[in-house]
């Protein structure tokens, strides 16, 4: 990699006998293999060699010890740039020189060279072989989605390190108090829906021990959770001009406008969850027959729907014109390097909120991505479409999934307070 970026024989020589060369090397690599500009890749070689160097004066030849005087390093780079006035924003320089300094720290975790400095506590191998029991328990037997069960298991895992910090390595030992314990600590930064959620993972471990033929000491199997009432809250939606006043806030004219009205078209057409925005891939997009796969929905199964020509134009122009030339198979990657397609549905939701505020329409609570699912499903119940057909098209498995935006059809549900609404039964 460094003979393909250092043109000059001599500064090569000098490079390859610096300390950590090696490492330095497979960074480099790594940079190359991402996406990043050749222009990035020679500064990086300028700065980590100016790293090498400096680690170096200070003896240091282990690497373990390099992270703690990278924040030294920083310092005195700055302060050097200040010196000979390369530099207007300190505070900006250190800034993106710790940012660089701590990716290649990063890199050096990821490949086992270094080890995280705050590693995530161990569990007791008797632990551990219950949260692994749980975890297929819910895979195989009562097939949870994936997405569960990574929630269940943090849960899970939760509860098993705090009753190891009480020495209770066998269920048998556990008790109510140290359930409770538990609970009121995760309660002091968790809402009444995330504590339910909380709960049935709890629930579903206790039951898992119960089949398993463990002894569990009374109430723990039948402990009391928040209350959660059906239909309780309204869904959000957006009337048809906010949703044109949303498209109208984003600038086509950039590349990251390009991607993020795509992603926005691909919402409002179809309804499509933030989580299926991310899994699409180019597979997906039949363009010879105009169709586009929703494949393993949250429901586990596949639709097919005929390809709008509004969203297919939006989404031919960002893989033509931004979309970066690599071997991934998502749709949609970040711009820069390192590339990489989105890690979950959050980053979707963060665009979405991000053009509702630039667009200045009122901004509902938690308003994210499911703002568009909810719109459609209004769009829907305002065309006078069957609860059924919107069911079918939204990939409900039941109808009371559905019902939730049967509360925002306002006129049918006068027409049934007027009692006139009887053929709608």
């Amino acid at each position: 990699m460094v003979e393909q970026v250092l043109q000059d024989k001599k500064t090569r020589g000098r490079y390859r006998g610096k300390t950590f060369s090696g490492e330095i090397d497979l960074y480099l690599d790594w940079m190359q293999r991402n996406g990043y500009a050749k222009n990035t890749i020679c500064k990086r070689v300028f700065l980590l060699s100016s790293f090498s160097d400096y680690l170096a004066s200070q003896d240091i030849e282990m690497i373990e010890a390099i992270p703690a005087h990278a924040s030294a390093f920083v310092c005195s780079w700055v302060h050097k740039s200040k010196r000979q006035k390369r530099t207007k924003d300190p505070r900006r320089l250190a800034k993106e020189i710790s940012c660089h300094i701590e990716q290649f720290l990063r890199f050096l975790e990821n490949i086992g060279k270094l080890k995280p400095p705050n590693p995530a506590p161990d569990l007791d191998p008797s632990l551990q072989g219950i949260l692994t029991g749980f975890v297929g328990f819910c895979r195989v037997e009562c097939g949870l989605a994936e997405a569960t069960i990574r929630l269940y298991a943090v849960y899970v895992r939760k509860f098993l390190l705090s009753v190891q910090t009480t020495g209770a390595f066998l269920c048998s030992q556990w008790n109510c108090q140290m359930l409770y314990d538990y609970l009121k600590k995760e309660g002091a930064t968790t809402g009444r829906r995330g504590m339910n959620c909380v709960c049935s993972a709890l629930r579903s471990l206790f039951r898992f021990l119960q089949i398993r033929g463990q002894f569990l000491a009374p109430g723990l199997d039948n402990f009391p959770r928040p209350r959660i009432y059906t239909q309780e809250s309204l869904p959000r939606f957006l009337y048809a001009d906010q949703v044109q006043q949303v498209l109208k806030s984003v600038d086509r004219t950039t590349q990251r406008g390009i991607r993020d009205y795509a992603i926005l078209m691909l919402l409002i057409v179809y309804g499509m969850r933030a989580s299926e925005v991310v899994r699409l891939r180019l597979d997906d997009l039949d363009w010879a027959g105009g169709k586009i796969h929703l494949k393993n929905r949250k429901t586990r199964r596949s639709d097919v729907f005929p390809l709008s020509v509004p969203a297919g134009e939006a989404v031919v122009e960002y893989l033509q014109e931004v979309r970066p030339l690599t071997g991934l198979r998502r749709v949609f990657l970040s711009l820069y390097a390192p590339i990489r397609p989105f890690r979950s549905g959050g980053t979707v939701s963060t665009i979405v909120r991000k053009y509702l505020l630039t667009s200045g329409v009122p901004l509902p609570d938690r308003a994210g991505a499911h703002l568009f699912r909810h719109t459609f499903a209004h769009q829907l119940l305002a065309l006078g479409m069957p609860y059924k057909f919107i069911g079918d098209f939204l990939g409900h498995s039941s109808a009371s999934s559905t019902s939730v935006y049967l509360k925002v059809d306002i006129d049918r549900l006068r027409q049934v307070a007027l009692n006139d609404g009887e053929d709608l039964l």
